[in-house]
């Protein structure tokens, strides 16, 4: 069966959220840094700071300028920063679960598809990030990847709710709660 082919992109709402925590961020930064402290050590770790928000920022415009690309022929990014991995040059696939939270609520998924010299990494504000790790896993059995338990769990979670594909024989507890698409 022939599978079409799928564009995904960030929300604008993620985007915007990128962009004024970036902007803010930067310049509060920067204003404490100018603010002319004696201690250079002060001013030092705001600009770096500064230029922690700047890199956030860029990476939130590079987010929305660069959609990801799902195909029968395997996973890219289009835009300015093209890159794509074919399902045949698939060497690893990760899927992390991240959260700030000490009860382990809220957090988010991050999903990286490496190929021979190649990543794409996105995480789970994106649209589509249910199909487009159901694909990259489908991909990564279909030519033999080995998951790590960890990131086994964490597909069995992600994909326990997608209705398109047969439940896998349960490989135990997630070590995390379970995704919530």
């Amino acid at each position: 069966m022939l599978v079409p082919e799928t564009v995904h992109r960030y929300p604008g709402a993620t985007l915007r959220r990128g962009y004024v925590v970036s902007v803010l961020g930067a310049a509060a930064s920067l204003a404490v840094a100018l603010a002319g402290h004696e201690n250079r050590f002060v001013s030092v770790i705001c600009v770096t700071i500064f230029l922690l928000f700047v890199a956030y920022g860029l990476r939130s415009v590079w987010r929305g300028l660069s959609p990801i690309i799902v195909d029968q022929e395997g996973v890219g990014i289009a835009g300015s920063r093209r890159r794509r991995i074919a399902w045949n040059e698939l060497t690893g696939l990760r899927l992390g679960y991240y959260t700030t939270r000490r009860d382990g609520e809220n957090g988010w998924m991050e999903l990286s598809v490496l190929g021979r010299r190649r990543r794409i990494r996105l995480d789970s504000d994106i649209r589509g990030f249910v199909d487009i790790a159901r694909r990259c896993h489908d991909a990564a059995i279909a030519h033999g990847v080995a998951l790590s338990p960890a990131t086994a769990r964490n597909f069995d979670a992600v994909l326990a709710g997608d209705r398109t594909r047969r439940r896998q024989p349960d490989r135990g507890a997630p070590d995390r709660p379970e995704f919530r698409a």
